[in-house]
């Protein structure tokens, strides 16, 4: 791939996970409606390739070189939870503006997210 070109691939496969994640965690959370997992699947396609957009060029300006030590990893990690606090928040307006079914969207959004982020994780580290 030319230089950059993998930014787009990651944030391919970073979308194309967190849908799956999050429309079955929408299922598990009884979420049924043809029009609320479309809601759910707008909210995150709004949201997830911002995040890994900016996390990445947040990435690139702050360390050049890349991360090399504990602080800048702390660094990354603090950018990373802004982030998400961030497509939590418009998520869940989304929801609660927009839903009919769902209940608690700050509830959902906020859960929704921590399960898609570790699961993700944890399926990253599997390959």
């Amino acid at each position: 791939m030319k230089i950059g070109a993998w930014i787009f691939a990651s944030m391919g496969e970073s979308l194309t996970v967190t849908l799956i994640l999050e429309l079955v965690f929408a299922w598990t959370w009884k979420i049924r409606e043809r029009r609320e997992l479309m809601l759910v699947a707008a909210a995150n396609l709004m949201t997830n390739p911002a995040v890994v957009a900016f996390y990445y060029l947040a990435a690139v300006w702050l360390f050049p070189g890349g991360a090399k030590n504990g602080a800048e990893n702390i660094c990354l990690w603090a950018v990373k939870g802004i982030l998400e606090l961030a497509a939590i928040s418009v998520e869940a307006l989304s929801y609660r503006k927009y839903s009919r079914g769902i209940r608690r969207p700050w509830l959902f959004s906020i859960s929704a997210n921590l399960f898609s982020y570790w699961a993700g994780a944890f399926l990253q580290k599997l390959i």
